[in-house]
């Protein structure tokens, strides 16, 4: 049978598409042919939950925005059609792939999210077509008889795509053309087609519906009280269907079953246009990706030296910037780090960044550095968050009074990575052998005397702010310092070894001096 293509493409249009700029979204669709057969041009059914890419609005509620790429960028597009049930979680599209290779994966893309996008999902483009079941069919005598059907019995070959029907008949009048499966007798669609006399008309059916290889239709066209028929001896039909036999009832309506045959006729004619799709078997699989690449890493952070897994999900091959190219990757970064991933070979990428705690530094402190045996002091770490003192405390402060000089130990950590271990002595004098001055009730000691350098200064009472001040034997001030407390650490190894006056200044400008010897 003759194609048809310049009034069809008036009717339904040609899929023009344009280049996906701007689209937001994008998915990979995985398919594996299963034929064992290279497949060229072939027609791949998708059911895609369009629903909650709406929901979610990242795509048009119409649909509009939805195009099918074979490179990642949407630089080549595929024809597609969209065949129902939009914003639905069961929405079938038709894709027409250019070649899938025997047994191997390819990868496709699904585009979508762009508000100003326009429809270009068709029929034309996606599928072959169209053909006619009878449009050569046109020798035959004119004739008619009034309220009656008259068309043919038929059956497909293959599975078929139908999108308009036609007629030609003598009268050129509005006619009802109507498709009948022959085994239920139930009318599978109506429409009515109009166009002149003595040549084939035909007119959309609205919805595109598909006849079944294997099951026997009826297609017949009505005559009113005034309207005429062809007919004719010809068993002729389209190459994708098999003729039975003429059908026909008189004194009946454009919805009465035709149940009266003849063999080897024509009456009609009706006519009908339909598509076919590229056949493989078994079909081509397919899984359809996330549309987002994710990218995770465990642990989330790390210390300095351990190693984190990376795993990216929702594609089918990966590139990682460390070179790595599966899904998972082991890094041991000294500091934080960000990875990329790129999906499918494509330019976009997800990227994710890797914490990694430094080693902390422990620093650890006395509130008096110098003690007298039996004296306490307190001893104070800071620089990690849990603690461990060789005295078995674990609180970041610890009270100790040891009778000698005595050295301790301080474990921890910090963002759950571990310290080097810190020791900090605590220094312990005996002192027997001190400097004291006393000015009534005030008694002023240096203890110990003589010292290397450091030594504890004491005042049962002391004026706020006092001034003490260092001097060697020749009158120079060698050290200075506001005294606060009662009790003040004094670390002067600096100093060389001699004798130094030690001189106490109070808000009343009363003047104390104390002697000691460094050695």
């Amino acid at each position: 049978m003759k194609k048809i293509f310049t009034f069809f493409a008036l009717t339904l249009g040609l899929n023009i598409i344009a280049q996906p700029l701007g689209w937001q979204h994008k998915q990979t669709i995985y398919v594996q042919e299963n034929s064992n057969a290279m497949l060229i041009d072939y027609q791949l059914k998708l059911i895609v939950n369009t629903q909650s890419l709406i929901t979610a609005s990242q795509m048009n509620a119409s649909g509009n925005d939805i195009r099918f790429g074979k490179t990642c960028n949407g630089s080549t597009l595929y024809n597609y059609w969209i065949e129902s049930g939009i914003n639905t979680p069961t929405t079938v599209i038709w894709v027409k792939i250019d070649t899938l290779q025997a047994n191997a994966t390819k990868s496709i893309f699904m585009f979508y999210g762009n508000s100003t996008a326009t429809a270009v999902s068709a029929i034309m483009g996606t599928f072959v077509g169209p053909h006619s079941s009878t449009d050569s069919v046109s020798s035959g005598a004119a004739g008619g008889s009034a309220n009656s059907q008259r068309g043919f019995r038929f059956e497909p070959t293959q599975n078929l795509l139908v999108t308009d029907f036609g007629k030609r008949e003598p009268t050129g009048t509005m006619r009802y053309i109507t498709l009948f499966d022959f085994t239920t007798q139930a009318i599978i669609t109506q429409t009515q087609v109009s166009g002149p006399a003595a040549q084939y008309s035909y007119g959309s059916i609205g919805n595109p519906i598909w006849l079944t290889q294997g099951t026997q239709y009826v297609l017949q066209l009505f005559q009113g009280a005034s309207d005429g028929y062809y007919f004719g001896t010809s068993s002729q039909i389209g190459q994708h269907l098999i003729y039975y036999d003429m059908r026909y009832c008189n004194s009946c309506t454009q919805s009465t079953f035709p149940t009266n045959v003849l063999s080897n006729y024509h009456y009609g004619y009706p006519d009908l246009w339909y598509f076919t799709k590229n056949e493989a078997t078994p079909v081509p699989s397919y899984t359809l990706s996330s549309a987002v690449l994710n990218v995770t890493s465990s642990p989330t952070a790390i210390c300095v030296g351990e190693t984190a897994t990376l795993t990216a999900t929702g594609a089918n091959t990966y590139s990682w910037n460390t070179s790595a190219n599966t899904a998972s990757v082991a890094v041991s970064p000294t500091t934080t780090a960000t990875y990329s991933v790129y999906p499918d070979g494509c330019p976009s990428f997800t990227t994710i960044t890797l914490t990694v705690n430094p080693t902390p530094t422990i620093t650890a402190s006395s509130s008096a550095p110098l003690i007298c045996s039996g004296q306490s002091a307190t001893l104070t770490a800071n620089g990690i968050t849990t603690f461990s003192w060789n005295t078995s405390a674990t609180s970041p402060s610890i009270v100790v009074s040891p009778t000698i000089s005595t050295t301790y130990t301080i474990n921890g950590s910090s963002n759950n990575c571990p310290a080097l271990a810190t020791t900090i002595t605590q220094s312990v004098s005996a002192c027997t052998n001190l400097a004291e001055m006393k000015d009534g009730n005030k008694l002023y000691k240096i203890i110990p005397n003589p010292n290397s350098g450091e030594f504890v200064f004491e005042a049962s009472e002391l004026q706020s702010p006092s001034l003490l001040e260092v001097f060697n034997t020749i009158g120079q001030l060698v050290y200075k310092t506001q005294l606060t407390t009662n009790s003040t650490y004094l670390n002067l190894k600096h100093l060389s070894n001699g004798v130094y006056y030690l001189n106490i200044k109070g808000p009343d400008n009363g003047l104390h001096k104390i002697s000691f010897i460094k050695n």
